[in-house]
């Protein structure tokens, strides 16, 4: 097989383009794993360790919480439309406080009332 056949040409071309698509994938994965930290520089650093040492391991939790986030979204627009409140405050106005506060505690991943 010679350098100008065109079977040569396509098996050059892809594996120019099979360098490009890792090149671009290996620098997408840190930089969309930072993207994700939401600006919070304790955030970057541990998504970048985290990264860094687990690699794509983790990806698949995504294939699980995309679609329960964007059914939590898709409720909370809903709400928004018909009741002209958020999530918290249908709560606040439908539910006791306690369980308005036990939501908030949850969100924000705060186990027990003596924690700041």
């Amino acid at each position: 097989m010679s350098q100008n056949s065109p079977v040569a040409k396509v098996a050059r071309r892809a594996s120019v383009l099979q360098g490009r698509f890792r090149r671009f994938f290996s620098n997408l994965g840190p930089g969309l794993i930072t993207g994700a930290a939401d600006d919070d520089p304790s955030g970057i650093s541990t998504y970048s360790v985290t990264g860094a040492a687990f690699g794509y391991t983790p990806l698949w939790t995504a294939l699980f919480s995309f679609p329960l986030m964007a059914a939590v979204q898709i409720m909370c627009a809903r709400l928004g439309m018909v009741t002209g409140l958020g999530l918290a405050g249908v709560i606040r106005v439908r539910y006791p406080r306690w369980i308005l506060w036990s939501a908030w505690r949850i969100r924000t991943g705060r186990p027990c009332f003596g924690q700041p």
